[in-house]
């Protein structure tokens, strides 16, 4: 080991079974880098593994003789460019218990049964605008990696607003959700009646329980005094001046056949 250090080997390849050489030259040579070619119960895993670090450390790989015989593979691409991943770095969220432990089963047999009808609705409206069977939609593929372009899926929001009265923005779909199954979710939870349906009345959501009150009796009004009439009232004498009336002559005295109006 000390005569190869003093070569200043820039990688070292180990070929025999197993990584024993490897090992040592690790540990011997820090500052050498060693590869092994095989190692025990790991297939070919090992050999490319060495091809690929040769490489890395400027060897010229003969790639032609390596990859003779062998076809091409489908390589997966990165996602949507504007798909992004929320990652909470907070603590761990709790969320405030206020119903008994019966009225949460109902609750979140209620949500279930919301989530999985609308996201039964997003799957047929997703399929009929991609032109695909529902079947092939799964809830938790990706729109865009299901071959869905934008105004496809803007159409898609528009159909699902217009049955759940739910708005949902590109943003919103890129952003927080990007599935069926988290768009399901979403709509859910803003929906005007909390997902419950509408077996629920109005004025009951989760967490709100029907409360009968209790019957009170009470006294019955009291019956109404017999009517009897007002007597009238004494007329007072009158105080006004009494009008006179004077008769004036139908002709003037003055101008016969002149009649005073």
């Amino acid at each position: 080991m000390r005569g190869i250090g003093a070569e200043q080997p820039d990688v070292l390849l180990e070929i025999g079974p197993h990584t024993t050489l490897s090992g040592l030259a690790r540990r011997a040579l820090r500052g050498v880098r060693a590869l092994p070619s095989l190692r025990r119960g790991t297939g070919l895993g090992a050999l490319w593994g060495a091809v690929a670090g040769l490489h890395c450390a400027g060897a010229d790989v003969v790639w032609e003789t390596l990859l003779a015989g062998s076809g091409g593979r489908r390589i997966p691409l990165p996602g949507y460019r504007f798909q992004h991943q929320d990652h909470w770095t907070g603590p761990e969220p709790t969320a405030l218990s206020t119903g008994t432990p019966a009225s949460k089963g109902a609750e979140v047999v209620q949500q279930e049964a919301a989530v999985a009808r609308v996201l039964r609705s997003i799957v047929e409206a997703t399929a009929r605008h991609l032109g695909e069977d529902p079947s092939v939609i799964a809830g938790d593929a990706n729109f865009f990696d299901l071959g869905a372009d934008s105004l496809q899926m803007i159409s898609v929001l528009r159909e699902l607003e217009q049955e759940h009265q739910v708005k949902v923005t590109m943003r919103q779909l890129l952003e927080e959700t990007g599935t069926p199954r988290r768009l399901a979710e979403f709509i859910v939870a803003r929906m005007p009646e909390a997902g419950t349906g509408a077996a629920e009345g109005a004025g009951s959501g989760p967490g709100r329980r029907s409360r009968s009150l209790p019957h009170r009796n009470h006294p019955p009004p009291p019956s109404p005094a017999p009517w009897s009439p007002r007597p009238p009232e004494p007329r007072l004498p009158s105080t006004r001046p009494e009008r006179s009336w004077k008769t004036w002559p139908t002709r003037s005295s003055r101008c016969p056949g002149y009649s005073s109006r």
